[in-house]
């Protein structure tokens, strides 16, 4: 039960942390079109994103952390490589520039473009260029928190489902 609520609480809060970059992103979209001198607004929503990205990134290293201790030392290799591919799967590639993203460190990414972005906007909040350009990495920084979602949800159903599993077995 307490494996089982541990992993009910991870679902949670994730889902807490893909609404917080949402609804983060949206704000500071909104911010974009028609006040991006309010820099104290926009100041807000950046924090509820990045407080979003870190917790998603902890989450991550939370899952991969429980599949190394369930699965062995030994095994540590095969499951980052299983963890990549599953990654790979459903975020796919994504484009800043010149730029591609498509591992593990992607959310790092999008948080470091995010924080230099952050930077410009305060420095020159009118300029149209910083502001389109704020406002890609927004779709694409939603698009990519809903997509961790659904990877770190994948794995922690199967943990789940083989919790829960094992505690039938186990009663029988």
């Amino acid at each position: 039960m307490q494996g089982e609520n541990n992993i009910s609480f991870r679902i949670l809060s994730l889902t807490q942390a893909r609404e917080d970059i949402c609804k983060g992103a949206d704000r500071l979209d909104e911010l974009m079109r028609k006040n991006p001198n309010n820099l104290e607004e926009v100041e807000i929503a950046f924090r509820q994103i990045t407080k979003g990205i870190a917790h998603i990134e902890r989450q991550l290293e939370d899952v991969y952390d429980q599949l190394n201790q369930q699965q062995g030392k030994s095994r540590k290799k095969n499951l980052l490589t299983a963890l990549l591919t599953a990654t790979n799967r459903l975020v796919k590639t994504i484009r800043f520039g010149s730029k591609q993203r498509n591992t593990v460190r992607q959310m790092e990414s999008l948080n470091d473009l995010l924080i230099s972005s952050y930077y410009q906007v305060m420095l020159e909040p009118r300029n149209p260029k910083i502001v389109k350009l704020t406002r890609g990495y927004l779709i694409e920084l939603k698009v990519t928190a809903i997509r961790w979602e659904v990877l770190i949800n994948e794995i922690l159903d199967s943990h789940n489902t083989r919790f829960s599993m094992g505690i039938k077995r186990s009663s029988h």
